[in-house]
């Protein structure tokens, strides 16, 4: 059994034990969820409400458009950059924390749970 149609067992027994959202690990597994939940005959955001991770490309422009979670990717390269230069500079120090804020970024793909 290919691990697709594995997942699509899996997610066709979420939906048949009540499970009515899940939140997955990307984008890209998030409409692979989405299209799981549409070929067991279920709707999404109506039965299933899907969120994903990352708000990549697809994420705006899928059937619904997805709730996402998105990263200040921009944010986070500059303070990797300056980091790493500091590093190459001698200046290193002490290792720092950074604390980025996600944002929510809410679509189509979510709803209240049914019933």
């Amino acid at each position: 059994m290919s691990a697709a149609v594995s997942d699509r067992i899996e997610i066709t027994q979420l939906l048949d034990a009540g499970v009515t959202a899940i939140i997955a690990g990307s984008d890209l597994m998030a409409l692979g969820v989405a299209q799981a939940a549409r070929e067991a005959g279920r709707s999404v955001p109506g039965d299933l409400s899907v969120v994903g991770y990352d708000d990549c490309y697809l994420a705006a422009h899928s059937n619904p458009p997805l709730t996402t979670v998105r990263q200040p990717i921009q944010e986070m390269g500059a303070a990797v950059a300056e980091a790493l230069w500091r590093q190459l500079e001698g200046h290193g120090g002490q290792a720092r924390d950074y604390l980025f804020t996600p944002e929510l970024v809410a679509r189509e793909s979510t709803g209240r749970a049914p019933g």
